[in-house]
């Protein structure tokens, strides 16, 4: 079973989490394109967090479901995702000029997504911020780029105590990195 957050209806979520703790949400990528038609069975970008949720209970396994399911390319702009589970793992996955690029582990340092590619996003906080340093990046900017910042520091920054609990202060973050057009906020504990 799964709880969604539904737009368009149903068996096409935004997002949501599933019974064993996988949780999958979209967020829009203009330079997203998906793959060419192949021999694997075709999906719409919407069902494809469905699927997930109806199938798996980990990133790896929503990582490696992609040699057996593609997403096909209906709507532009595209979508990316962020994944995670019950363990902690996180996953940003994208698909670039029709290839499949996900980052977890070592190569996601921030598990954070905005609108613009994970790699421009951490290429971006990298110049403009200033872990330690001058920070560049601009705190009320509405900026895909800048909200990814404002949102990997506040992470990074969060003391982890426990006189400070994690849900009110994710929804801090969330506030603190709303777009002009984002229409609602989720947690998922």
């Amino acid at each position: 079973g799964s709880l969604t957050f539904n737009q368009y209806g149903r068996e096409t979520p935004m997002g949501g989490i599933n019974e064993t703790g996988l949780v999958v949400h979209q967020m829009m990528l203009r330079k997203g394109i998906y793959p060419v038609p192949d021999a694997r069975h075709p999906i719409k970008n919407l069902q494809w967090i469905q699927y997930q949720l109806d199938n798996f209970s980990s990133v790896r396994q929503v990582i490696d479901s992609d040699s057996n399911i593609r997403i096909q390319q209906e709507e532009v702009p595209g979508l990316h995702y962020l994944v995670a589970d019950r363990s902690d793992d996180c996953a940003s996955l994208e698909w670039i000029s029709g290839n499949f690029v996900w980052h977890t582990g070592d190569n996601m340092p921030f598990n954070v997504l905005a609108n613009n590619t994970y790699q421009e996003s951490l290429r971006y906080l990298r110049q403009h911020q200033g872990f330690g340093g001058t920070q560049l990046f601009k705190e009320e900017s509405t900026r895909s780029l800048d909200r990814f910042s404002r949102a990997a520091r506040m992470v990074r920054e969060y003391p982890g105590q426990p006189n400070i609990p994690i849900v009110p202060y994710a929804f801090e973050i969330l506030t603190k990195v709303a777009g002009f057009n984002t229409r609602w906020s989720i947690v998922y504990d």
